[in-house]
């Protein structure tokens, strides 16, 4: 085939020309920004193709929201390029990060295990319930060791629900508060089935002390008060974030005839783990968030201080007074919200 074809002057005779084509192929390019593709897409495609449906990639950690590109500037998570199309094609990935949400000002910030200590503490100014408190974000379940993972819960300022009284709580409550508290069910289990009983209770949401602090639009549980081991993760990150040396540690002594519990570490120095002494110099504006009672920071649940009940004693949950939880500070009820709520900071 030629492309350039000349009838000379004084040519005769008929003439008859067949024109002959060969098919563009036209390039598709892929932006996936660190995504990846189980199924490869097509490299290039012709006018005479099949129609061709573009695979979606994944990526760990984010969700895939549709392609840009050539098919507009709004993501399309089904983009087709259909058979008699023309033109080199270009297409990229768009992602919304996946974890837990929290919004400060106008500002959506995903929350992650490295900064979720700076909004410890904070207060939550969109939650709210019958019965009115400061809620403030106190724990992000990222790994599920309490259920449910990427769970967000709050927890209230002391309130005052003072002589609740003793119930025996139902098998999924009971159960429910051993979920909550890892440590304590193993230590304890059923050789000190009455106490589990008393403690069970806090997870009682139709007790109607705290149930009135329960949102059912933004939340799907309330309890009286944060498990032992919620309090001292929340506790340990926090104190870790902003005074890089704190933290309470789980030590298991009992071969050297020491109770076994949570320890305070400060340095290389151990100091016995239900109480530190508050030289001002340690605690600065967190009363709110984990209760101060006279000098002492005690580890206790749920009341914060040594007048209430479970407060921990070698390393496991007792009574501080048979049948009743009384606490003349109040409780500190806790929720878990629901995924789709997305708790807003005041900043």
């Amino acid at each position: 085939p030629s492309k350039d074809v000349t009838i000379k002057k004084r040519s005769t005779g008929d003439k008859t020309y067949i024109a002959n084509w060969e098919r563009i192929e036209y390039t598709i390019t892929y932006d996936l920004d660190e995504g990846i593709l189980e199924t490869s897409n097509l490299a290039t495609y012709t006018i005479e193709d099949n129609e061709i449906t573009l695979n979606n990639p994944t990526k760990a950690g984010y969700e895939f929201v549709g392609w840009t590109g050539s098919n507009g500037s709004t993501p399309e998570i089904t983009v087709i390029i259909p058979t008699g199309s023309i033109g080199n094609k270009t297409y990229t990935a768009n992602w919304n990060q996946l974890g837990p949400k929290i919004k400060v000002g106008e500002e959506i910030v995903i929350l992650t295990k490295e900064n979720v200590a700076e909004y410890y503490g904070m207060v939550v100014t969109n939650y709210s319930a019958k019965k009115s408190a400061t809620w403030r974000l106190f724990y992000v379940d990222f790994d599920g060791d309490f259920g449910t993972e990427d769970k967000i819960y709050l927890k209230a300022d002391q309130v005052a629900e003072t002589s609740l009284g003793n119930s025996a709580p139902t098998t999924a409550t009971l159960n429910r508060m051993k979920e909550m508290n890892p440590e304590w069910a193993v230590n304890d289990g059923v050789a000190n089935e009455s106490n589990e009983k008393v403690a069970a209770y806090l997870c009682n949401e139709t007790n109607s002390k705290w149930s009135g602090y329960k949102n059912s639009s933004y939340a799907d549980y309330v309890m009286g008060a944060p498990s032992l081991e919620m309090w001292v993760k929340s506790y340990n990150l926090y104190h870790n974030n902003v005074y890089r040396e704190i933290k309470y540690k789980w030590i298991d002594r009992t071969e050297n005839g020491e109770p076994r519990g949570y320890y305070y570490a400060k340095g290389a120095s151990s100091t016995r783990y239900s109480w530190i002494l508050d030289n001002n110099s340690v605690v600065q504006d967190i009363n709110n968030m984990y209760v101060k009672s006279l000098e002492y920071w005690w580890i206790a649940s749920p009341a914060g201080n040594s007048t209430g009940v479970c407060f921990v004693s070698g390393g496991n949950f007792a009574l501080y007074t048979a049948g009743d939880y009384r606490d003349s500070n109040g409780i500190c009820p806790v929720v878990s919200l629901k995924s789709d709520f997305t708790p807003e900071i005041s900043n």
